[in-house]
């Protein structure tokens, strides 16, 4: 469950046990609330899928017998670590793409710039051929689009998922977290 309450985007998360927190729960389908990813995983999905100006309040609801003092503080610590592994891996993710997307805009604009040259050579060699202006000076020019469209895609596009991942993670560093046993 999630809903907004004014600055804080409130979450509640139901786990059997204390570990599935962070590890993939075995799954029982026959239980009354049977668990398929796990708390960490479930906190990602839930605030992914909502507006990241909010800072979460969670809300983990847990068996009595799971019951530990300090349990809190102890789950935010290891949250701590983890969100910055994850942060780091989005990092060399953007890293990763933007390297791509210099080799392809590489390939792109001597793809295009051949396209342009070949337009040119056409229009001094045949200067009033109507099959030249209105049939292949089209598809050159459709052609240099298409081998710089991965390079502009890669450029504006592929980096959004990753930077979102980084704000939800930092998000996650700096929730608040209630543990209520069930």
């Amino acid at each position: 469950m999630s809903k907004t309450n004014g600055k804080f985007l409130q979450l509640s998360l139901h786990l059997e046990k204390k570990k599935d927190f962070f590890i993939e729960p075995e799954t029982d389908p026959f239980s009354k609330n049977p668990q398929y990813e796990s708390g960490i995983n479930q906190l990602y999905y839930k605030m992914n899928g909502s507006s990241l100006k909010e800072i979460p309040h969670v809300i983990l609801f847990l068996p009595k017998e799971e019951e530990e003092k300090n349990l809190t503080q102890t789950i935010l610590d290891a949250l701590k670590p983890y969100c910055e592994q994850q942060i780091n891996f989005n990092h060399n993710e953007i890293a990763m793409n933007r390297r791509d997307g210099f080799e392809v805009l590489k390939t792109g604009l001597i793809a295009a710039l051949s396209f342009f040259a070949l337009m040119v050579i056409l229009f001094v060699i045949f200067p009033n051929s109507e099959l030249v202006f209105y049939l292949i000076i089209p598809i050159f020019t459709i052609a240099s689009w298409v081998s710089i469209w991965r390079p502009v895609e890669t450029f504006l596009f592929e980096a959004k998922p990753f930077k979102r991942n980084i704000r939800v993670y930092r998000n996650m560093m700096q929730m608040n977290l209630t543990i209520k046993y069930e």
